[in-house]
């Protein structure tokens, strides 16, 4: 797995493709933290309409969660979309938000239509 950030004036773009894990939302997600101006962003899109296989570890999850959850303190102003095509996504996105109380707008492409769906 892969993953692209594109640092925006008011933001960043975050790409991933190929087999991705948290562990991978992980390593993007301590990155992103460490940017210079990380607590000027005011939206994060993480697309992972490219990954071709989603694996899932528990105790990532909390990993990730507890590295939002501490961003969140100096950052209050950040809201966070991602863009998926894997259904099995919202259920770990509706996990993430009850672990977090953060709301993530989601773009879920089907085949016939797009639907936004707050996580």
């Amino acid at each position: 797995m892969t993953y692209q950030i594109k640092v925006e004036p008011r933001g960043l773009y975050c790409i991933y493709a190929g087999r991705s894990g948290m562990h991978d939302v992980l390593a993007a997600v301590e990155e992103i933290s460490a940017l210079p101006d990380a607590d000027r962003l005011r939206y994060a899109i993480h697309d992972c309409s490219q990954v071709t296989e989603v694996m899932i570890q528990s105790d990532s999850l909390t990993l990730v969660s507890a590295q939002a959850i501490g961003f969140a303190f100096s950052n209050t102003q950040l809201k966070a979309a991602l863009i998926t095509t894997d259904p099995s996504v919202l259920q770990v996105l509706s996990r993430y938000s009850a672990m977090t109380g953060r709301e993530v707008v989601v773009v879920f492409w089907k085949k016939n239509g797009i639907t936004n769906t707050p996580a």
